[in-house]
């Protein structure tokens, strides 16, 4: 019995020590995306062929795939559902994990996707001596930018620009449609999404080295930062933040390029990197930036 006291003695002394076994992880960084807008450069046809609402859907899943945003919800359904919740939490009849009042906090980013050109079409060649028959090829690219808003104070703090193409080979055929495929959309759409997604990571939360051993460096970052075994990655010397004199701004810090880094295990949720000149290794340090080449 005496023993038992003790141990329940010490799980509470723990807690109110805030022992680290007991402390939560800080929260992500919570994100609102807006609904992508077309620029006017994209003419009507266009315009009609690019599926905005599936584009905005896959670029909400890969930025929520990242896992390093909290993306807010603003589907009506989903909202009321809350706050349906949310009243019954104050009633009485409340008990549980029911959701309380102040759970639905503002975003600390906005992001503001643009599509800036986009093209998706068919070439139709008629095949001499053979009526009837066309050569067919389908091509297509989309030109995306995402700003990102610090909600707090409305300023402008990125712009994470991207590309996509595609191109078929040419193809007989006797179909004489001008429309391309819908894969091909399909898969453009989720490859913008998934680059897009990886540039905010990159620039918002760029990997760092977190620890050196002889050659080998640990980074920050495992397999939800799309890296691969023996892909290889710049490393810079994270420098002196600059400051603007005149707005105090932090325009970031002097980056200076140092050497580069080879992929060899990727796990979970941290990666393990060889440097690529011996000589280098005495000047890499925890908290050195890593990039991927452009």
């Amino acid at each position: 019995m005496k023993r038992i006291s003790l141990i329940l003695c010490l799980f509470a002394l723990l807690i109110c020590l805030g022992a680290p076994a007991f402390s939560k992880t800080s929260p992500k960084t919570q994100v609102f995306i807006k609904e992508v807008s077309v620029s006017n450069a994209v003419t009507g046809t266009m315009k009609s062929r690019l599926n905005s609402d599936m584009l905005y859907k896959e670029l909400e899943a890969a930025i929520q795939g990242t896992r390093m945003f909290l993306v807010l919800s603003r589907d009506k359904e989903i909202l009321q559902t809350i706050l349906e919740e949310q009243d019954f939490a104050n009633s009485n009849k409340a008990a549980g994990d029911a959701a309380f009042e102040g759970e639905l906090k503002n975003a600390d980013l906005i992001f503001f996707p643009e599509v800036l050109a986009f093209s998706f079409y068919r070439t139709l060649k008629e095949v001499p001596n053979l009526p009837g028959k066309y050569k067919r090829s389908d091509r297509g690219s989309i030109k995306m930018h995402i700003r990102v808003v610090n909600s707090r104070t409305g300023t402008k703090e990125k712009i994470i620009r991207n590309q996509v193409s595609f191109q078929t080979g040419s193809e007989l055929t006797s179909d004489k449609s001008k429309i391309p495929a819908n894969g091909n959309l399909t898969q453009m759409i989720l490859d913008i999404s998934a680059k897009s997604a990886d540039s905010l990571v990159d620039h918002l939360f760029p990997m760092k080295v977190i620890k050196r051993n002889g050659l080998k460096v640990y980074l920050n970052r495992g397999d939800d930062g799309s890296l691969k075994k023996g892909m290889v990655l710049n490393i810079y010397n994270p420098g002196e933040a600059l400051i603007d004199p005149d707005t105090g701004e932090n325009l970031g810090s002097a980056e200076e390029y140092v050497g580069q880094i080879k992929i060899e295990r990727v796990n979970p949720k941290f990666s393990i990197a060889i440097i690529q000149k011996s000589d280098l290794a005495d000047e890499i340090e925890s908290g050195f930036i890593v990039r991927k080449p452009n």
